[in-house]
């Protein structure tokens, strides 16, 4: 039996910054606002075998859950899947910063994910 706790890495990353999923099935992106943004804050994912953002190509929308994910309200979290098979992905935040930005993988080939 698979441990949740243990079965799951978490990484605090950063728009556009390469999210290794080396090693993981699955990924879900969770960006969240404490504040109001001024304007909405939608999501674009690039998805590669290498880790340059520059080389990075946007992924086809039937690989990403909650495509529509946005931040417009305080205390808000939007969560975006990805069903991609590339090593790296890649979050783009489209008008705005969020404040937190955080990378849950899942499905390990090997468990417990070590940290």
């Amino acid at each position: 039996m698979r441990n949740p706790l243990t079965d799951l890495d978490i990484r605090v990353t950063a728009a556009d910054a390469a999210i290794d999923l080396s090693g993981f099935e699955t990924v879900f992106v969770a960006a969240s606002a404490l504040a109001a943004p001024a304007t909405a804050i939608t999501f674009a994912l690039k998805e590669s075998d290498d880790p340059v953002f520059a080389n990075a190509t946007a992924v086809d929308l039937t690989q990403v859950l909650n495509a529509e994910a946005k931040l417009d309200a305080a205390n808000q979290v939007a969560k975006i899947g990805y069903l991609g098979s590339k090593r790296y992905l890649f979050v783009t935040a489209v008008g705005g910063t969020p404040d937190g930005l955080l990378a849950v993988l899942g499905s390990p080939s090997t468990a417990p994910v070590p940290g």
